[in-house]
């Protein structure tokens, strides 16, 4: 597999319609705090803002969890899909 830096991994990822989340961005990216890097890297970088939707779960011991995924909007991904850093 060809090596990519983070930014164009994420980019890629959300062109092809994929969410981010915290599991995720972790086991797939390398990320840690996904919440940051959103708006380090795509979204103040590019001016566009990604949708957050509130996800709640339980986690194995039965206890209540809350977490953000991310996704782009289809005038967030044509904006993206223009971005040289991608050729």
């Amino acid at each position: 597999m060809k090596k990519q830096s983070r930014k164009t991994a994420l980019i890629k990822h959300l062109i092809k319609g994929g969410k981010l989340s915290i599991k995720n961005a972790y086991l797939d990216f390398g990320i840690s705090n996904i919440s940051r890097e959103v708006i380090r890297l795509i979204e103040v970088p590019f001016d566009v803002v990604l949708t957050r939707t509130k996800m709640n779960g339980k986690t194995k011991y039965g206890s209540v969890c809350t977490w953000y995924e991310y996704s782009a909007s289809k005038r967030v991904i044509n904006k993206l899909k223009k971005i040289k850093i991608l050729v």
